[in-house]
């Protein structure tokens, strides 16, 4: 993965943490790229990302069901 993909996962990893803090529920694929100015596909390709590397977790078509994990290094403290 490139340094340009890792930052935009973190980018929506943390769009996704304070949308929930902001909302109590997680955002929608469209949310999401709208919050970061890129298409849902691009948003959905970095949620799987996001996955693989265990820092969410999630039920597949399943709308808002995505779950944060604990003691990740994208959580700002």
């Amino acid at each position: 993965m490139t340094k340009n993909k890792r930052v935009t996962s973190l980018l929506v990893y943390r769009a996704m943490k304070e949308f929930y803090v902001q909302n109590g529920c997680p955002p929608s694929v469209r949310e999401l790229g709208e919050i970061i100015g890129i298409p849902t596909s691009s948003v959905q390709r970095h949620i799987l990302i996001l996955k693989k590397i265990g820092w969410i977790a999630g039920e597949p078509h399943k709308h808002r069901k995505l779950k944060f994990r604990k003691d990740n290094p994208g959580d700002v403290t």
